[in-house]
């Protein structure tokens, strides 16, 4: 794995000044501008530069850095014009229009009917058409769609074995 440092270095930007696109050597994704691709490329180091001075939880952003502090802050500065409800950031507060009050469903389904409210709730959905299954059971090699299925299966071997 490179570190930051060779991520820097191997950025190559044309005469004119036009970032020429680069891509990450760790997941192939590809970025046109250096910072993006340096901040990204945290994610794989795990660097985890920013931290908070209240309870010390470290951030690979100072834009996660900045809306954690929030939270100390009780800072809420996006209100809800419908509500009166207030959110820690303008993504919380569309979503929660979406959700709440209009029931908008932007994300469709490409293999059937269905339409979904979030985006991450259209992924759940699409396991369904996949059959994906990321848990697996050491135990019993049962497989699960879902973290949560899957946790609570691993309680029934908790369950027998004590017993």
């Amino acid at each position: 794995m490179e570190n930051q440092n060779d991520v820097e270095q191997n950025l190559k930007i044309e005469d004119r000044g036009i970032l020429t696109p680069q891509q990450c050597s760790e997941c192939d994704k590809v970025f046109t501008c250096n910072s993006v691709l340096i901040k990204h490329f945290r994610i794989h180091t795990g660097e985890n530069a920013y931290k908070c001075s209240l309870c010390g939880k470290a951030f690979s952003h100072n834009g996660g850095l900045k809306v954690h502090m929030m939270i100390h802050t009780e800072e809420r500065p996006f209100q809800c014009s419908q509500c009166d409800k207030t959110f820690i950031t303008n993504t919380q507060l569309k979503r929660h229009i979406r959700e709440v009050h209009t029931g908008e469903r932007t994300y469709k389904c490409s293999q059937c009917d269905k339409d979904y409210i979030s985006k991450c709730s259209l992924t759940k959905h699409m396991i369904i058409h996949t059959g994906e299954r990321h848990y697996q059971c050491s135990q019993c090699n049962k497989a699960f769609y879902e973290k949560g299925v899957f946790k609570t299966h691993m309680l029934i071997h908790t369950v027998l074995s004590v017993q």
